[in-house]
């Protein structure tokens, strides 16, 4: 069991009735401060993925034709965009923002679906005196939302995370929700996520790169108190854009 997470009784396994299930694709990439922790999952169809990384790239390509400084390969990293860092330096704070508003409108044509899943590390914290890391925490809510989503469409579905330091951890975890369960509030076994998870280098994803944009934007919602009214227009502006997408939004304080 998960410190922190309360056990209850089973829920109704369910079972896989489609002779011939879709696979869906998952991307999943996190964002953190001292006080919160998000993760973002992207759910795709293999059609929206192609369709999406496509989109994504020759958006770059096109900001590389235009400055020398953009490479054509230009990772879409929320941090550095934000902050003009890599080789985003060449480009002020306008087109900066421009960017995100860009890759919000792509992401938001795409018709992706996105699963945000928070928690609140500080109030953890107080609660709990040995609790469980927040990756593996939130990472256990965003394979229930996945599992939920792939069960009411009978599909089954294959998730690809951003590169981090617990990877074989978090693979032994799926496997074991896959056997007995998640120990949260909504049990249920993970059996909708197929073989195990895949890890990846973010600048090798683009899909992965959309969801840390978004998982950006994200705490910078819930962080910053007292934005720039400028930003918090922005912000404002970029969430509206995709919110017909978002099937959950929810922050975790115990």
């Amino acid at each position: 069991m998960l410190p922190g997470i309360d056990w209850i009784c089973p829920h109704r396994d369910v079972g896989t009735g489609n002779d011939n299930p879709a696979v869906l694709l998952a991307y999943a990439d996190e964002s953190f401060s001292k006080r919160f922790f998000f993760i973002v999952a992207v759910i795709a169809t293999p059609e929206q993925v192609k369709s999406l990384s496509d989109a994504l790239d020759d958006y770059v390509n096109l900001l590389a034709a235009e400055h020398a400084e953009i490479r054509g390969h230009e990772e879409l990293h929320g941090y550095e965009v934000f902050h003009g860092n890599a080789g985003w330096t060449v480009l002020g704070a306008r087109q900066r923002v421009k960017v995100f508003i860009d890759v919000f409108r792509i992401i938001a044509e795409s018709g992706v679906r996105i699963a945000i899943r928070g928690l609140d590390i500080a109030a953890q914290r107080k609660r709990y005196s040995n609790p469980h890391p927040p990756y593996s925490v939130v990472l256990t809510k965003i394979f229930e939302k996945i599992q939920s989503v792939a069960s009411q469409e009978d599909d089954l579905a294959l998730l690809i995370c951003d590169e981090y330091h617990e990877d074989d951890r978090h693979r032994k975890l799926l496997t074991s929700y896959r056997k007995w369960r998640t120990p949260t509030s909504s049990s249920m076994k993970i059996d909708r996520i197929i073989d195990t998870i895949h890890f990846t280098p973010s600048h090798e994803s683009r899909l992965i790169q959309a969801a840390d944009m978004i998982a950006f934007v994200r705490l910078r919602r819930s962080t910053i108190t007292s934005p720039d009214p400028r930003e918090a227009t922005a912000i404002k502006n970029l969430w509206e854009s995709i919110s017909n997408q978002i099937i959950v939004d929810y922050i975790w304080s115990p």
